[in-house]
């Protein structure tokens, strides 16, 4: 019986042995399934570039850049967001800083404008 060796990815050989453990046969024997069963979709003419899985992949793929490019716009709004927020919260820093510097030099002029006269008590 021919031989055939096969290198893989280690990512590719655990999900084989999960699916092999799930159904209780050895990884050799899964492989062997999927092979028979792709010959037969070969043999058909169902095992193209045009089948459903591709199809649907390409679909995912289209959705995934929509959803991508959605990100990045949404990222740029909440920069632009962010940036404008933090312009107006300096903005009304300096105002409230300047409001109390104004409110210290009033407070200077009413001092230094009326002495202070403190009421005789009665008797």
């Amino acid at each position: 019986m021919p031989t055939v060796h096969l290198s893989i990815s280690d990512k590719l050989y655990d999900e084989l042995r999960e699916i092999a453990e799930e159904y209780g046969i050895q990884i050799t024997d899964l492989i062997k399934v999927f092979i028979k069963n792709n010959l037969k979709a070969a043999r058909r003419g169902t095992l193209s570039p045009d089948n459903e899985d591709t199809e649907k992949l390409e679909e995912l793929e289209e959705k995934i850049e929509q959803i991508s490019s959605q990100i990045i716009q949404l990222n740029k709004f909440t920069e632009r967001q962010l940036k404008i927020q933090n312009s107006m919260i300096k903005a009304l820093e300096e105002k409230v800083s300047n409001l109390e510097l104004i409110i210290d030099e009033l407070e200077e002029k009413m001092d230094n404008e009326k002495p202070y006269i403190e009421p005789e008590i009665m008797k």
